[in-house]
């Protein structure tokens, strides 16, 4: 099981592994849920500049999880795409 959440809200475990690297972006939201392709241009975005993303999904919005050391990059190329987060 992943459990993606802020790390001060994690109880010190033996049984977790957590990892700081991860930065958010949150999409501008709410989206109609009929909205399609949202994850995937963001996704085809960042896959052109070889980013990798771990992407989370909710009802009405989306979230794109980067890399800490990527993480000016990746909001450059967005913004430079005209996607907003």
């Amino acid at each position: 099981i992943s459990i993606i959440c802020q790390s001060s809200l994690l109880r010190s475990s033996n049984n977790l592994t957590e990892d700081k690297s991860w930065r958010c972006f949150k999409v501008i939201g709410p989206m109609p849920f009929y909205l399609v392709g949202i994850m995937a241009a963001i996704a085809s975005v960042l896959k052109d500049h070889k980013i990798s993303l771990l992407a989370q999904s909710t009802f009405d919005t989306d979230y794109v999880f980067v890399k800490c050391d990527v993480v000016e990059r990746a909001e450059k190329v967005m913004v430079n795409e005209g996607l907003e987060m």
